[in-house]
């Protein structure tokens, strides 16, 4: 971005008057002088200001942005006008107390986009993040005072704010945030793991267990049945074998009944005969000659018949007395049989109801059924195998992580990223360095390593830094630091620069070559570089010199020669 202009209105200590700083894309070495509390350090926060909405005090400090307005008046208001990477001519309008802030994009406002995505759009068109902008528009000589004689740490701090390699720094702290969030994922997940795997062992034992207890209560089982039905099958076999025998003797009965029926019919015949044959002795004459039975001889065959009768009367008592005993006979064995069947059909449906028991358990063995209370067993291992595959899962793409990070570890190490920019820097800022020390005419070959140790020869011979003068030590880091800034004004297009204190570490009599280094800055790299100083110096060494007075508000005067 090329800065064209700068207005400044009510700024802290700057008032209602509007104070305007007009840049040139050619280049100015340009004097900013005032004293302590005049408000130089303001102009820089204008910059931030008006362009990011943020300032940054002491220590890096974020500053209120309530603080920025002036106490008295309030209504601040900062304007800059530049031209972005692209040709777009961009005009910032942002103010606060009342908040405002307005984008300008060839000479057009942008009204479409709201605040955020103006506050985008303008990062955009400066092509800087906030913190690389800091580091890139102003620098303190103060880092460099006596930068051959820092410790290789405090090198590498230098190092990270001139060449913006705190990045690196931030996305290492971001991987080790990163590994470790990772490392606790997978410690969790291999907790996870092993308590869902020792679940399922413990589940799957217990199945085991109660399979095998089933096994064994089944096992005892059937031979609990299988004795039950021998025990049941003897007492069964013989009520079979005492029904077989009254069901023989009630056959016996029944024809033995059957034969004295058959002779009580015979006897009764007889017996009805001979009442026939003796109703003819009845008057004494035979009913169909009327001959006289009363003889002798006729008696005697009446008294035959009479004797005959008796007897076989008597034999037809006794028939029915033996049938009476068949029949009481029979009706015990009737009653026997009963309760012998009814008990038969009793033993009979326990032994086929313990057969059924027994078919059912043996084949119940056979083919190893699972129990119907087994199968909550198996649902939880089916729900903890669930678990255990997400579980893998995500512990491999942790595990993934762990080489991805490792990878990138590497890259953003020491030796990684870090040493091949150093590298690619190391070169051309010694060629810089070179190029100083003879403009500024010191008896010195100054070489940065890799490392950005100095290392300083005078005609071959190496020198120790601690032999140096004091003036010879600042001359040699104002060499390195206008090195590191035309090399730093190599890689972006900006045109404005602010140095802070840079003569407050230099004697008189080297003033001239260190303004003489910074000219040649200017007109190597196209930039207007503000030399921040509390007092004024010779004119004649600057294009431009604006002086911050303050009576009761700031004001800036540029000074005429």
């Amino acid at each position: 971005m090329i800065v064209d202009k700068i207005t400044i209105k009510n700024l802290k200590s700057f008032g209602n008057d509007v104070q305007e700083i007009n840049l040139t894309n050619e280049g100015n070495l340009i004097l900013l002088s005032g004293k302590n509390g005049a408000g130089k350090s303001s102009i820089i926060d204008s910059f931030d200001y008006v362009l990011y909405n943020k300032v940054k005090g002491r220590k890096s400090k974020k500053v209120k942005l309530t603080s920025l307005p002036n106490r008295l008046n309030g209504n601040l208001e900062v304007t800059i006008e530049f031209t972005a990477l692209d040709g777009t001519k961009i005009k910032i309008i942002r103010g606060h107390g009342p908040s405002r802030l307005k984008l300008f994009e060839d000479g057009e406002e942008n009204l479409r986009a709201g605040k955020v995505k103006i506050e985008s759009l303008i990062e955009g068109y400066t092509g800087l993040d906030y913190d690389t902008f800091k580091g890139f528009i102003s620098m303190s000589i103060n880092d460099f005072k006596n930068f051959i004689s820092l410790t290789n740490e405090e090198k590498k701090l230098l190092l990270d704010k001139l060449f913006n390699l705190e990045v690196i720094n931030i996305l290492n702290k971001i991987l080790n945030d990163l590994i470790r969030e990772n490392k606790k994922e997978l410690d969790l997940l291999d907790r996870e793991i092993n308590i869902i795997t020792e679940n399922i062992d413990n589940i799957n034992f217990s199945i085991e267990k109660v399979k095998k207890s089933k096994q064994d209560n089944l096992t005892e089982k059937i031979s609990e049945v299988k004795q039950n039905i021998e025990t049941q099958r003897t007492p069964f076999n013989e009520v079979k074998e005492k029904l077989t025998l009254v069901k023989t003797k009630q056959k016996q009965i029944s024809d033995k009944i059957s034969e004295e029926k058959t002779q009580l019919i015979e006897m009764n015949s007889e017996i009805r005969m001979i009442d026939k044959q003796l109703e003819l002795f009845a008057n004494d004459k035979c009913p169909t000659c009327q001959s006289d039975l009363n003889s002798g001889f006729h008696k005697g065959i009446k008294g035959s018949y009479i004797e005959k009768k008796i007897k076989f009367e008597e034999v037809v008592l006794e028939i029915k007395k033996r049938g009476s005993s068949l029949k009481e006979k029979q009706v015990k064995l009737d009653t026997l049989y009963e309760k012998g069947n009814n008990k038969y059909m009793e033993l009979n449906s326990t032994l086929k109801s313990l057969k059924r028991e027994y078919d059912g358990l043996v084949l119940k063995e056979k083919e190893n059924v699972v129990d119907t209370d087994l199968e909550e067993f198996y649902l939880s291992i089916d729900k903890s195998k669930v678990k255990l595959d997400t579980a893998e899962t995500n512990k491999s793409v942790s595990d993934d992580k762990v080489i991805y990070h490792k990878h990138i570890k590497s890259i953003l190490s020491e030796n990684g990223v870090r040493k091949s920019i150093i590298k690619n820097i190391i070169e051309p800022i010694n060629f810089f360095i070179t190029e100083n020390i003879q403009k500024m005419h010191l008896p010195f070959e100054v070489t940065l390593d890799d490392t950005f140790t100095a290392d300083i020869t005078s005609f071959g011979e190496p020198i120790d830094i601690d032999t140096l003068s004091t003036g010879e030590t600042k001359k040699i880091n104002v060499c390195i630091l206008i090195a590191y800034l035309k090399l730093i004004r190599t890689k972006k297009q900006m045109n404005i620069l602010f140095l802070d204190e840079v003569f407050s570490s230099v004697d008189v009599e080297s003033i001239n070559d260190v303004i003489g280094l910074l000219r040649d800055l200017v007109n190597h790299s196209k930039i207007n570089i503000f030399l921040v100083h509390h007092s004024l110096l010779d004119s004649q060494h600057f294009d431009k010199i604006y002086e911050i007075k303050k009576d009761i508000f700031s004001y800036i005067e540029e000074v005429e020669d």
